[in-house]
């Protein structure tokens, strides 16, 4: 869980001026969910998008400690699930987490969809012009949040291997998140910053031409439920590595 988004959401008045006349709020962050349950009552739909226990994979390790997860799981997850007022889960195994709680509750079981208007095959050659990327070079893609669970450190390690092989690779991240500079500063440190590229957030409407333009799309995470970016990357027709998580398989 990101405990300053929880507090932001909690203490935050422009929020709450903002979301002021909208009678239902559509969440996807349990720590925002947790902060309108306490500062604001408001009709609340809940998108689950994993069962995995947050504090396992928390940026600061004195959390992951067992007892903090028990203690999460018993005190903050049931409240949520209780006190929502409407639940969507994304896969059979978060369908099933539920259940566990024994708390009735209106839910439905929606899987994850990729829009194929948007993301469908174009030509590799024209979208790395586009994109001004070297035809030429053996392109990688990941799109995710840049934290630790998205294991961009391991790969990291493994594309310093792999340029040593091939100076031809090239590895594109697109997306944000807190160890952003930490994990630029250490490609820097490497002297790979001409392979691997942090892209920042990237619009919507162009990453079909990022996608189109990789050989390949990885995905290294710790945790997942269905991830959009594997059902995008199918959607447009190209490899993907990933590890066996979550919806994955």
């Amino acid at each position: 869980i990101r405990f300053k988004s929880f507090f932001r959401f909690l203490f935050t008045k422009r929020i709450y001026k903002i979301i002021e006349d909208y009678p239902i709020l559509y969440i996807h962050m349990p720590e925002a969910v947790l902060g309108f349950l306490l500062r604001k009552k408001k009709k609340i739909i809940y998108h689950l998008h994993g069962c995995d226990n947050p504090l396992k994979f928390s940026t600061y390790p004195f959390f992951r400690n067992k007892i903090f997860q028990i203690l999460y799981e018993k005190f903050i997850t049931s409240t949520i699930i209780k006190k929502v007022d409407f639940l969507i889960t994304i896969n059979k195994d978060c369908e099933n987490y539920i259940k566990k709680f024994k708390i009735i509750k209106n839910s439905k079981n929606i899987p994850n969809l990729v829009n194929s208007n948007i993301f469908y095959p174009v030509d590799r050659d024209i979208c790395r012009q586009k994109l001004n990327l070297n035809t030429k070079s053996e392109v990688y893609l990941m799109v995710c949040r840049i934290e630790e669970v998205k294991g961009i450190q391991h790969i990291i390690k493994v594309f310093n291997k792999l340029i040593k092989i091939n100076s031809n690779i090239v590895l594109l991240i697109a997306g944000s998140g807190t160890m952003l500079n930490k994990y630029k500063s250490e490609v820097k440190n490497l002297k790979m910053d001409k392979n691997i590229i942090f892209l920042g957030m990237v619009e919507y409407e162009k990453l079909p031409y990022y996608y189109n333009a990789a050989d390949c799309y990885v995905l290294a995470s710790y945790s997942e439920g269905t991830p959009m970016s594997i059902l995008e990357s199918m959607s447009v027709g190209i490899p993907i590595i990933s590890s066996n998580v979550g919806n994955i398989n």
